[in-house]
């Protein structure tokens, strides 16, 4: 289940930190403090698990194959850590975005709105598409 999200979180925190290495922009946000001499090394560089993760989890399924409950219950962990993200963490980190997208505040809905917009959100444009990949993968597996 982990995989629908490491493989997308993976790839977003990579091209963010990517392009603003190289541009100097960060198309995302999210990572802005990789490339901040001020923030404490060892934090950044125990932040390219972000690098590492996805290419073992990405193993793991492709050796041990993919489970059709992930999206289920991926779904149902985000259901649980965006409300808790948003009433345990500061709304300055918008860890999770779950004060606004892109790392600003979104001034639009409720924020209560907002966060259930975000947890519909996430599993239907976020994990779906890759749910939908990885069952259509696993099929063909195993019937070969």
């Amino acid at each position: 289940m982990q995989w629908l999200s490491v493989a997308l979180v993976g790839a977003f925190w990579t091209l963010d930190v990517g392009v603003a290495w190289l541009t100097g922009v960060h198309p995302i946000g999210g990572t802005e403090y990789m490339l901040d001499p001020g923030h404490p090394w060892l934090a950044r560089v125990l932040s390219l698990y972000h690098l590492i993760l996805p290419v073992v989890a990405g193993y793991a399924v492709l050796r041990l194959g993919y489970d059709s409950r992930a999206l289920r219950w991926q779904t149902l962990l985000t259901w649980l850590l965006l409300p808790l993200t948003y009433l345990f963490t500061e709304p300055e980190r918008n860890i999770n975005w779950v004060h606004g997208p892109f790392g600003t505040p979104q001034q639009w809905a409720d924020p209560l709105l907002y966060l259930l917009l975000l947890a519909l959100v996430w599993p239907l444009v976020l994990y779906l598409p890759l749910h939908v990949v990885m069952h259509w993968w696993q099929k063909r597996r195993n019937t070969s």
